[in-house]
């Protein structure tokens, strides 16, 4: 029997090794938060033009483009408030506009929101050094100016760093998407194209679903739901292929990147624009949006993703790099 009990704990340490473990606390105590995102290569953006084609924010949709990532980690739900609450109390920061979003976030289950992409930032860096990891950014104390309103801080991503870390776009969007599956929602597969490519302003192909995916604004057509219920608690929802949930509205997530027109030709983890004044991207829709902004190709475009702004329906979730062996 001891020899049986010994053989089960060398196979065990076997297969730590054959997955590229290491002494790594934070990762593995919260792994059952963290989803396993294979790397792959997808065509981004959208692949269909909505009726109305004519708003600058749904022209940032294209052009689609071939990209291809590496393997990472992505949280399976949102920041919570309780998560995000524990992070403002040790900055001495419990009286920000992340408290007055009380009355959308109702208790410590709800998706933190009134977050600015700084907030997102230090959080990351404040959780990664709490289990002791090393922090992935590196941000400057210094505020800089550029025009009359808009300041900003630089940040530098150390990419070798095992800490937590904001998702790229392009990581957010192939995440969103099942693995980069063709889902103008989260988790819902489109119809077969002999019904015809559902274009961005048209989520009826979906309507039978789509409350069981996503936290929304509904629209007038749907005077059975409340209209102003705020956020719900992670995970209320159905999660998409990946095991990842509120992936479609609830809060809307930073990600790492500057916000830049697309480029039409093939990238390999794309880190967004190298520009520091450029405003950062939010994805995924929130519940103040109706299905019109939730498609997993929209892309924010407007002055609240100025990374210093706390936006109501903004909120965030936590990426990792995949362990290398």
């Amino acid at each position: 029997m001891k020899n049986l009990s010994l053989k089960f704990q060398t196979l065990a340490l076997l297969l730590l090794l054959s997955v590229g473990f290491r002494k790594d606390s934070g990762y593995f105590a919260n792994a059952d938060r963290f989803v396993l995102v294979p790397g792959g290569t997808f065509v981004m953006g959208g692949w269909n033009r909505g009726i109305f084609f004519s708003s600058r924010a749904e022209q940032l949709q294209f052009p689609s483009h071939k990209v291809s990532l590496d393997s990472f980690y992505l949280s399976k739900y949102e920041v919570t408030r309780g998560e995000f609450a524990e992070f403002a109390r040790s900055h001495g920061s419990e009286n920000n506009e992340f408290q007055t979003c009380k009355n959308y976030a109702r208790d410590d289950r709800h998706p933190a929101i009134c977050i600015s992409w700084y907030d997102a930032v230090e959080y990351c860096n404040w959780r990664s050094q709490k289990e002791g990891l090393r922090p992935a950014y590196q941000m400057n104390k210094e505020w800089k100016t550029t025009g009359l309103i808009y300041k900003y801080r630089e940040v530098f991503w150390d990419q070798e760093a095992d800490g937590y870390r904001l998702p790229t776009e392009a990581e957010w969007e192939y995440a969103a998407r099942s693995g980069g599956k063709q889902e103008t929602f989260s988790g819902l597969a489109d119809p077969p194209k002999d019904q015809g490519p559902p274009h961005l302003f048209n989520w009826s192909p979906h309507a039978d679903k789509f409350r069981e995916y996503g936290v929304y604004l509904p629209s007038d057509f749907e005077p059975d739901v409340n209209r102003n219920s705020g956020t719900q608690p992670v995970g209320s929802k159905l999660p998409n292929g990946l095991g990842i949930y509120d992936m479609t509205g609830n809060a809307q997530e930073w990600c790492w990147d500057h916000h830049d027109d697309y480029r039409n030709k093939p990238q390999k983890n794309p880190t967004g624009a190298n520009n520091p004044v450029y405003h950062r991207v939010l994805r995924g829709g929130s519940f103040m949006d109706q299905p019109s902004m939730l498609p997993t190709t929209w892309r924010n475009y407007s002055v609240v993703t100025n990374p210093d702004e706390r936006y109501e329906g903004a909120g965030f979730r936590l990426a990792r790099g995949a362990l290398r062996k």
